[in-house]
């Protein structure tokens, strides 16, 4: 993913400050969420905190696995065909 990143580091020029606060303030309003599902469903404090940190990094744990879909499909033909025949969740 790094290289990935790398080749289109010229691409931060386009990048907004509207991006930047969507990265800051959606993991936050994910954890309000978490907190509010975890009392709903009446989880305990430990499990209802682990809970909210999942919901809460939801959008980082999706994006990646969206990227690494997104990478896989359009270069399979590099892959084995072992990995390229296989299902990747999203």
């Amino acid at each position: 993913m790094g290289l990935l990143v790398a080749k289109h580091a010229a691409d931060l020029k386009n990048f907004s400050i509207n991006l930047l606060l969507f990265g800051i303030y959606m993991p936050l309003i994910n954890a309000i969420i978490g907190i509010g599902l975890s009392m709903v469903i009446g989880l305990d404090k430990d499990t209802g905190f682990l809970f909210t940190v999942l919901v809460a990094s939801a959008s980082l744990y999706c994006s990646n696995s969206s990227d690494a879909y997104g990478v896989a499909s359009s270069q399979s033909s590099h892959l084995p065909t072992h990995v390229a025949g296989s299902y990747l969740p999203v």
